[in-house]
This record gives C-alpha cells, sequence and structure tokens, in this order.
C-alpha cells in the first residue's frame, strides 16, 4: 500500500499507461491529407529555408493555411533530431496529449488535494475514440496542442478565480496567447464560458479592479496580434487572407461539403468519439452539482460551462469538422471522472470500517477501465486503416517505403490526380536525398519517361493514350515505361 499511494509511482505508472495509446506506432500510418500534409510541407520548407515567422509551400508564404507556426516550430526542432520522418511531425501532439493528461493530475493535486481523481480522468482521456485517433494525438494537426493549452489555460483561469492568485493569472494569459499562435481564433471559443463562470461566482469587478488583469490582457495582446502584425510587415496580404479563413470562412460559409445538422458534434460523440462514455455525462454533472464537496460542485459547474458553451459555438457554425470539438473532451473527462471518483473514494473511506481489503478500490478502477483500455490499446497496436482509406494512401506506404529505401523510385515523375500535399512531402524529402523524382501531369508524357501510378483514372488514361510497358506492379501502384502517344484528349 506505501508503494501504490508513492507520488512517484503514480506518476510513473500513470505515464507507462498513457505511453501504448499515445506514442505507439506513432509512425506507422503515411503523411494524412489536407492539414497534416499541410503542416509536414511548411516544416520541412522551414527546417531548410530558416524563415521561422512565415510558413512557406513550395518557396512562396503559405496563403491557404493561414494558421500561426506555434506547432510548426515544434515539429521543425523534432526534425532537427529526428529526421524528416513522420514520428518527428506526430511527436509535437503525442506530447501535447501527455502534458494534457498531466495537466488533469497537476490541478487535480493542486485543486483537490487528491491525485487520484486527476489521474482517473487522464485515462478516461485516453480511451476516447475520439482524442486518441487522427487529426488529434495520433497526427501532426493542430488539435492536441490546442486542445492541451486551452485545458491548461481554463483550468488556471479557474484557479484564478477560485484562489485568488495573480500567479495563475498571467499564466492563463501566457497558456492563451500559446493557443492563438496555434490555431488563431479557435483558441478563443472558450471566452464566453469563463466569462460566465466569472460573473456567476461574483468575480468580474474582482477581475476590473485589479491591475494585473491588465497586464496580463497586454500580455497576450502582445504575443498573439503581435505575430500577426509582424507577419503582415513581411507577408503583405496576410492578414485579409486570415479575415477571411478565420473570421468568416468556415463559421459563416459551408466549406468542402461539411453542412451538417445541428447535433452532428453530439451524434459523433456517441457514436465514436466516447462511445458509452458518453451516457456517463449527465450522471456526472448531477453527482458533481449535488455533491457536499464545494470544490467537486464549482468544478462540474465551471466543466459543464466549457463543454456546453463550446458545444453550442461550434453546433451553430455552417461548417463542421469532426475535430472541432477535440478541447471539450478533458472537461469531459473531468465530468465522468466524478462518477468514477465519487465510488473510488467511497471504496476507500469504507475499506477499515467494514474490513473491505485494502487493495479493492484500485481492483475497482481496473475493472472500469479494462474493456476500453483494452480496446484502444488493440486499436493502436493493430493501426489499421479504414477500409475507405487503404487504396487512397497505399502511394503513401509506397513512397514511405521509397524513403526508407525499400522501393527505387530514382528517375521516376508521380502521376496523381486531385490535392497531393500528402504525396508533395515524400518528394520533397526523396529529392532532398538525391532521388530525381517529381510530379507530372500525365497528359504531358514523352516517349522514355519512368512514371507511377496508382489511382484507376490515371492508369486507364495511360493505358488508353500511350503506348508501354508495365515496369513492377505492387498492388495498385504500377511503374510504367512510355513508348509513344496515341490521340489525346483536347482537354
Amino acid at each position: 500500500m506505501k508503494l501504490i499511494n508513492s507520488t512517484y509511482f503514480k506518476y510513473f505508472l500513470l505515464t507507462l499507461i498513457l505511453f501504448i495509446p499515445l506514442f505507439l506506432n506513432l509512425g506507422k500510418f503515411p503523411i494524412r491529407i489536407w492539414d497534416e500534409a499541410r503542416n509536414a510541407v511548411n516544416a520541412f520548407e522551414m527546417l531548410y529555408n530558416g524563415d521561422y515567422l512565415i510558413p512557406r509551400f513550395n518557396g512562396d508564404p503559405d496563403m491557404w493555411n493561414t494558421k500561426p507556426p506555434f506547432l510548426i516550430w515544434f515539429q521543425v526542432i523534432f526534425m532537427k533530431i529526428l529526421g524528416p520522418t513522420e514520428i518527428a511531425i506526430r511527436l509535437p501532439s503525442a506530447i501535447a496529449g501527455l502534458l494534457t493528461c498531466f495537466t488533469l493530475v497537476f490541478f487535480s493535486e493542486k485543486y483537490l488535494k487528491n491525485y487520484w481523481f486527476g489521474i482517473i480522468a487522464a485515462i478516461l482521456l485516453v480511451t476516447f475514440n475520439g482524442y486518441v485517433d487522427g487529426h488529434s494525438t495520433r497526427t501532426g494537426d493542430y488539435d492536441a496542442m490546442l486542445t492541451f493549452l486551452l485545458t491548461g489555460g481554463a483550468l488556471l483561469f479557474f484557479l484564478s478565480v477560485e484562489d485568488y492568485k495573480n500567479k495563475y493569472l498571467y499564466l492563463f494569459f501566457l497558456f492563451m496567447s500559446m493557443a492563438v499562435l496555434t490555431k488563431g481564433v479557435a483558441a478563443l471559443l472558450f471566452l464566453p464560458a469563463l466569462g460566465i463562470y466569472a460573473l456567476i461566482r461574483r468575480k468580474i469587478i474582482f477581475f476590473l479592479k485589479n491591475r494585473h488583469f491588465y497586464f496580463g490582457l497586454l500580455l497576450f495582446i502582445f504575443i498573439s496580434l503581435g505575430y500577426y502584425f509582424l507577419r503582415e510587415a513581411f507577408n503583405p496580404g496576410y492578414l485579409e487572407k486570415v479575415q477571411f479563413n478565420e473570421l468568416g470562412g468556415r463559421y459563416l460559409e459551408t466549406k468542402h461539403g461539411h453542412d451538417f445538422e445541428f447535433w452532428f458534434y453530439l451524434k459523433r460523440m456517441v457514436k465514436y468519439q466516447l462511445k458509452s462514455w458518453f451516457f456517463l455525462v449527465p450522471i456526472g454533472i448531477l453527482i458533481g452539482m449535488f455533491s457536499a464537496n464545494q470544490k467537486l460542485k464549482f468544478l462540474t459547474l465551471y466543466s459543464t460551462l466549457l463543454f456546453s458553451v463550446h458545444f453550442i459555438v461550434i453546433s451553430y457554425a455552417k461548417s463542421k469538422f469532426q475535430w472541432y470539438n477535440i478541447p471539450e473532451f478533458p472537461f469531459l473527462a473531468i465530468i465522468i471522472a466524478m462518477v468514477i471518483f465519487i465510488i473510488f473514494e467511497n471504496l476507500r473511506q469504507q475499506n477499515l470500517k467494514a474490513g473491505i481489503p485494502k487493495l479493492l478500490p484500485y481492483l475497482f478502477l481496473v475493472v472500469v477501465f479494462w474493456l476500453p483500455y483494452k480496446g484502444m490499446a488493440k486499436k493502436v497496436i493493430e493501426s489499421k486503416e479504414f477500409r475507405k482509406n487503404e487504396v487512397k494512401y497505399e502511394i503513401g506506404y509506397y513512397l514511405q517505403n521509397a524513403v526508407k529505401g525499400k522501393e527505387d523510385v530514382d528517375g521516376y515523375k508521380l502521376l496523381y490526380h486531385g490535392y497531393s500535399t500528402q504525396n508533395l512531402y515524400y518528394l520533397k524529402v526523396l529529392q532532398k536525398k538525391g532521388v530525381r523524382i517529381g510530379f507530372k501531369n500525365w497528359k504531358n508524357l514523352d516517349p522514355g519517361n519512368r512514371v507511377i501510378a496508382h489511382q484507376q483514372y490515371i492508369k486507364s488514361c495511360l493505358e488508353e493514350y500511350y503506348d508501354y510497358r508495365v515496369i513492377d506492379k505492387k498492388g495498385n501502384v504500377v511503374k510504367y515505361e512510355i513508348y509513344g502517344k496515341r490521340n489525346l484528349p483536347e482537354n
């Protein structure tokens, strides 16, 4: 029992528990399309051009992805250490996930004077399908880093309300600054909930009369807005693009066919992201709100406000993406933890009175988490592509192997139809290694060209309009040598 109650043992054990969901097989999948691919190319170019202010795409300032480069800076750091690998791109997200879990434990220790609430919430978090997943802790996207910074910032604000300590206020503004530098205006979506809680707790006047609040606000403005104006000075037109992308864009208009009903996020949480855990949310709210422990009551109220307000804001957006609600997950974990923690604590307090074995409370936690954690471990260990992605990313696996020297692509051109930044990243890495490879339009091939194709559309066009021979074939990926042209279509 002395070992179990040891602080070092708890953190060591928690680290082991968190390692599998957050870090195992992190580099197995090839670079994902859209944001991770764009970040990977931005980071790769930043690594070699030394411009740490402006993320670039093919040498030009990236005006398609206008988010500040806080995440990309960390990806560059890990590229310097590990080389341009998938793991280097994803480690900042995985580490952010780990830090989010530890933040819950640190907060639990500080506010509740109890490690176990935070440990329960942390383990809950890594059993959420939507948290240990693509576009979160398992890929090089913005959302895991944003979630860590928003979780830390929100909990620091809570402590500043409850403890009246100005150091928490300064740290809150610092975390919010870093959150803005990670994903722009998305970092501000919790602010209405913070204001509502301060109003409920009658602390608005306290903040308005506190000079440290204004010093912290100035710090926030200097760091966050400072980046935007500095980049505009070196990259004219940047603020105009930011205004379109972040201050209207996806919120007011439907983008990329992501026009879903209001309850999209709720249904997704129930069906996939949280599954059966979600049904404990209302129970956790009731238990926490009616708890005799005032600290648990206020924490429940605060977490419920954060979840509810954020949910409403993103649900009214015209464009809905399945990862936009990820910042809510740590606070959902806190709410659900109320249920498990109350039972756990009752077992601990009653074990001596009723002669219950001392290990029973801990066995209770094992029973509660065994199946969810086992399912998550299986998901990470097997790391299987969704069936709909198997063909889509087949060329990604092929290029992965080419980077490792397992496929010879020197002297070939890649033919690809559609958005291809996820493949461009690999081509840039290969080119840096001295491999002669690049993209080419299938309509502009000449005799003697050697090309790689895996999309059925491209292969059908090649076989209809060119004389060719197949050099090699692996699955759907085919190497061709072009002998001559036939009657190519005009368009």
